[in-house]
C-alpha cells in the first residue's frame, strides 16, 4: 500500500504556483513602477528638465525684455539722436537703427517659434510686439523720407508725436512682460518644489509597499513549503515506526516459537 502512495512533493495545492506566480508578478510590478517614479521625478525636476527648462525660458525672455532687441529703446535714442545730428552723421544712425531694427524682428521670431500659446507670447504679439510694429513702420514710411530731405519739423512732429506715443505704449507692455516672465519663473520654481515633495512621498509610499509586497511573497512561500515539508517529516517518522514497531512483532513472535 505504500508503494503506491502519491510523493508528498506532488501534493503541495494545486492553486499553489498560480498564488505564487500572481505575488512574484506584483513584486515586480510594484518594483517596476517604483522605478519609474524615480526615474519620472528626477527627468522632471533636473538640470534640462522640463521644469527647468521653463525656468530658464522665463529668464531669458525677461532678459531679452531689456535692451536690446526686444526693448526698442535704444531704437528710440537712436531716432531722437538723428534730430540733433548733423547731416554727415545721419546716415551712420539710420544704419545703427536699421540693425536695431532687424534685431528685434530677428528675435521676436525667435520667442515665437518657442512660446507655446499664452500670456508671454500674446504680450510679444498683440501688446508689446505690436506697439513696437508700429512704431518702425511709420519710422520707416514718414520718418526716414523726412530725414532724407532735411524736413527737421516733419521729424520732430513725427517724434514728438505718435512715435512717442508708439515707444510708450510699447514700453508699458515691456515692464508687463517682464513681470509676466518673473512670475512665471517664480510659479514653475514653486511646482518645481511641489513635485519634489509629493513626490518624495509618493515614493516613500512606494518603498513601504515593495517591502511589503517581498515580505508578503517570503512569508506565503515559507508557508507553502514548510508546510508540505513538515507532512512529509511527520509521515516519515510514522513510516518509520510502524517499520521498527513491525520489526519488534516479528522478533517477540519468533522468540515464543
Amino acid at each position: 500500500m505504500d508503494s503506491q502512495k502519491v510523493p508528498v512533493s506532488q501534493r503541495e495545492p494545486p492553486s499553489f504556483k498560480h498564488r505564487l506566480g500572481l505575488l512574484v508578478g506584483t513584486a515586480i510590478i510594484a518594483t517596476g513602477g517604483f522605478t519609474l517614479a524615480v526615474y519620472d521625478t528626477v527627468t522632471t525636476v533636473q538640470i534640462h528638465g522640463p521644469l527647468y527648462a521653463q525656468i530658464v525660458q522665463s529668464k531669458d525672455l525677461a532678459t531679452d525684455a531689456l535692451p536690446p532687441p526686444l526693448y526698442i529703446v535704444d531704437s528710440y535714442l537712436a531716432t531722437l539722436e538723428l534730430l540733433s545730428a548733423p547731416p554727415s552723421k545721419r546716415k551712420a544712425l539710420v544704419e545703427r537703427f536699421k540693425q536695431l531694427e532687424q534685431a528685434f524682428i530677428a528675435k521676436q521670431a525667435e520667442w515665437l517659434d518657442v512660446l507655446p500659446p499664452g500670456l508671454l507670447r500674446d504680450n510679444l504679439t498683440e501688446s508689446s510686439g505690436r506697439w513696437a510694429r508700429e512704431f518702425y513702420e511709420q519710422w520707416n514710411r514718414e520718418f526716414l523720407p523726412a530725414v532724407e530731405r532735411g524736413d527737421t519739423r516733419t521729424m520732430t512732429d513725427l517724434v514728438y508725436g505718435p512715435l512717442t506715443t508708439h515707444f510708450e505704449q510699447h514700453r508699458r507692455e515691456i515692464l508687463e512682460l517682464v513681470e509676466l516672465a518673473n512670475r512665471q519663473r517664480r510659479q514653475v520654481e514653486g511646482e518645481a518644489s511641489s513635485v519634489l515633495k509629493n513626490r518624495t512621498y509618493l515614493l516613500g509610499t512606494f518603498g513601504l509597499s515593495l517591502l511589503g509586497t517581498i515580505f508578503l511573497v517570503g512569508w506565503l512561500i515559507n508557508r507553502q513549503v514548510s508546510a508540505p515539508l513538515m507532512r512529509s517529516l511527520q509521515e516519515s517518522e510514522e513510516r518509520t515506526r510502524s517499520i521498527v514497531n513491525t520489526a519488534l512483532d516479528a522478533i517477540v513472535v519468533m522468540d515464543e516459537q
